[in-house]
């Protein structure tokens, strides 16, 4: 359970990093990560929601620090098969606003040089 735990906060660490990426989290970000918890079959949703907002006002309130804190947690869980699941919660965060920006290419870099992987794979 405390596994299952600290994957899904790694996880939406991802998502958080790439979405706050551009200093403002969208409520189409927001939909769109409950919208994948729901479908991964999460079934505390709130918790997640929970979890979600209090790691993105982190990163929000001081950008340099809740991004340290983000890529701890999800270097902390690094290695297959977590490290495929945080990426893609990246990937999705990019075009959750169906915006995409350079500056969440690099995030989306920096999520992967936390896991121990070549940015330029992802």
């Amino acid at each position: 359970m405390a596994d299952e735990i600290l994957r899904l906060q790694a996880v939406a660490a991802a998502f958080v990093l790439v979405a706050c990426s551009d200093a403002e989290l969208n409520p189409a970000e927001i939909a769109r990560f409950l919208e994948v918890m729901q479908k991964a079959g999460i079934k505390d949703l709130e918790r997640m929601d929970a979890t979600f907002r209090a790691l993105a006002a982190d990163v929000l309130a001081n950008y340099q620090d809740g991004h340290r804190r983000a890529l701890q947690l999800i270097a902390a869980l690094g290695g297959q098969p977590n490290a495929s699941l945080i990426i893609d919660a990246a990937r999705i965060a990019i075009v959750a606003d169906h915006k995409v920006r350079e500056i969440e290419e690099r995030v989306l870099a920096d999520v992967c040089g936390a896991l121990g992987f070549d940015p330029a794979l992802a």
